[in-house]
């Protein structure tokens, strides 16, 4: 098995801030506007007496 290593980058390309919300129709958002996400929760099989 090949052994892995990490790559260490030689200068910063670019930083930002996002700001995220959760709840069922959570987002997050990049201060530039370069990254935007949404977040959606996971459909779960419904069984009795569970509570996702």
């Amino acid at each position: 098995m090949a052994q892995q290593t990490m790559t260490q980058f030689e200068k910063v390309q670019n930083t930002t801030k996002a700001h995220t919300t959760g709840g069922r129709n959570g987002a997050s958002r990049g201060d530039d506007g370069r990254l935007e996400v949404k977040v959606r929760r996971l459909a779960l099989q419904k069984a009795p007496n569970v509570t996702p």
